[in-house]
């Protein structure tokens, strides 16, 4: 057990849990699997509905269904997977945001499967591109962050496979491989962000931080409180003198392999919780910002 802002906190506490289950997830391409439990089928705004769906245009329509991107219709099954109807409006205008919302829509029509599989049957946008918006959309959809949850009812991920109408499976797997990258900057800028700031203070961030950069390959430079003094980092200093923690300002480094073409900056506020002036503020609204102060450290890291 450490101590950390007067509460005991479990050595052990998960700092990511979000970014092991996303890991843990299998991303596939082609044909559902058999072990499948839902399967998702976009329904565009006009041309054939997919017979597996059981489902005619006119019936999805008697049971409210529209092709509006983002409507869903789940359909139990007494024998075999569940199926889900997506819209998907336009094909012509189905690009990668919408694709990516299709896909977020369609994995939280099934939240209690943990196997599903979403069949696009046509699609203008570049398969990798497609690919990639869509793992986004499926696994950030089912994110949760249960980790102060005793007993937690949510059913993450276990695998997901993307049946992309023309594209080659080689190019659907890199999409997929891109799209968990990208997932995993949001799941842990979410992750740290939505941990409590009794749990989650500036010395922890520092940890997490170099847990992250042995990880994935980036260096972490932390700067602790006589470094801060030593630079003149007053106003942070400043900010500090209401806590019982330490403050920490971390540094992240990251050199790409060959030649850079470029620097890129990012600067992200981490103040883990600003009491100041908050008598002065609404209080439920406020006291929830007050946590998300450190939202910009957290898009950082995730980036």
């Amino acid at each position: 057990m450490t101590r950390s802002a007067n509460k005991l906190i479990p050595a052990d506490f998960p700092t990511t849990p979000g970014l092991d289950a996303l890991d843990a997830i299998v991303l596939t391409a082609g044909d559902a699997p058999g072990d499948v439990q839902t399967v998702g089928y976009a329904v565009f705004l006009d041309g054939d509905v997919a017979p597996a769906l059981g489902l005619d245009r006119d019936a999805l329509t008697r049971a409210g269904f529209t092709t509006a991107v983002g409507k869903t219709l789940f359909v139990p099954r007494e024998e075999g997977p569940d199926v889900v109807a997506v819209g998907a409006g336009d094909a012509a205008e189905l690009d990668t945001a919408k694709l990516r919302d299709l896909a977020a829509a369609f994995v939280r029509a099934a939240p209690r499967s943990a196997r599903v599989a979403l069949v696009v049957d046509r699609s203008t946008a570049e398969p990798r591109a497609a690919a990639a918006a869509i793992a986004e959309g499926a696994v950030l959809a089912r994110y949760r962050y249960t980790a102060l949850q005793s007993a937690s009812k949510h059913i993450p991920l276990e695998s997901f496979t993307i049946d992309l109408a023309g594209a080659h499976a080689d190019e659907v797997r890199a999409g997929l491989t891109a799209g968990r990258l990208a997932s995993r900057a949001a799941v842990v800028a979410r992750d740290v962000t939505n941990t409590p700031p009794g749990h989650l203070t500036a010395t922890d961030l520092a940890r997490i931080s170099e847990g992250l950069g042995a990880r994935f390959g980036f260096a972490v430079e932390v700067f602790d409180k006589a470094a801060l003094i030593e630079l003149g980092c007053g106003g942070l200093l400043g900010v500090n003198q209401g806590s019982v923690e330490e403050p920490r300002m971390i540094k992240l480094s990251y050199t790409p392999a060959g030649e850079p073409s470029g620097h890129l900056g990012l600067v992200g506020k981490g103040i883990m919780y600003d009491s100041g002036g908050i008598s002065l503020k609404p209080s439920d609204p406020m006291h929830l910002l007050m946590k998300m102060d450190m939202g910009g450290a957290a898009a950082v890291l995730g980036a």
